[in-house]
């Protein structure tokens, strides 16, 4: 595939512009790992992360990180109502 073809089997948005393979690993991704098990599997090593670290104190980019994350499992949460069943 050459360089326009490439370019042609991108999606943009007004700020992004998404390759033809990051969209094609998605994908992937997507079939291969049921939205529902990584939700849970995240979310249990994310909450055992949090208190093994709640004594030592947390870095300043922690409240940055926990917006992100919420912005992904509501991702995640998405792509579980919409593609996969179970």
């Amino acid at each position: 595939m050459d360089k326009s073809d490439e370019q042609q089997n991108n999606l943009t948005t007004s700020n992004i512009t998404v390759s033809s393979t990051i969209l094609e690993n998605f994908l992937t991704f997507l079939e291969l790992v049921p939205a529902k098990r990584f939700r849970k599997g995240l979310r249990t090593l994310f909450l055992t992360y949090i208190r093994s670290e709640m004594s030592k104190g947390f870095e300043d980019y922690f409240e940055e990180f926990i917006i992100d994350l919420k912005v992904f499992f509501e991702l995640l949460d998405t792509i579980e109502e919409e593609y996969q069943s179970d």
